[in-house]
């Protein structure tokens, strides 16, 4: 799964059960890669189950990211969670936006 920024960000679909779907990001979430995540989000909402974000490859993420994510936790209908084991840099936004305790957190 990849759109015409594929080369910037690449969304993989990692595992799937009946209820729970996860996918797998690698390289950058920001202004111009979002809307692919968005479109991806949309897809699996519409199929009513819980999506796990692994985001341990993504490299970069910006605030637009970061509230693509934000909105996708809040809404209605539709679950996400995130993975554990993010890069360090993502860590450090998650800690310094004070957002870590807004998501759902999996191993």
């Amino acid at each position: 799964m990849t759109g015409g920024n594929g080369d910037r960000l690449k969304i993989e679909l990692d595992g799937r059960s009946p209820g729970e779907a996860t996918l797998r990001l690698v390289g950058e979430l920001d202004l111009v890669t979002a809307p692919m995540l968005r479109d991806e989000l949309t897809r699996h909402q519409a199929r009513g189950r819980r999506t796990v974000l692994d985001l341990s490859e993504v490299g970069f993420l910006d605030s637009t990211g970061l509230v693509l994510l934000m909105e996708a936790a809040r809404e209605p209908g539709h679950t996400i969670a995130l993975r554990r084991g993010l890069s360090p840099s993502v860590a450090r936004l998650f800690q310094v936006t004070r957002t870590e305790d807004l998501f759902d957190w999996v191993d």
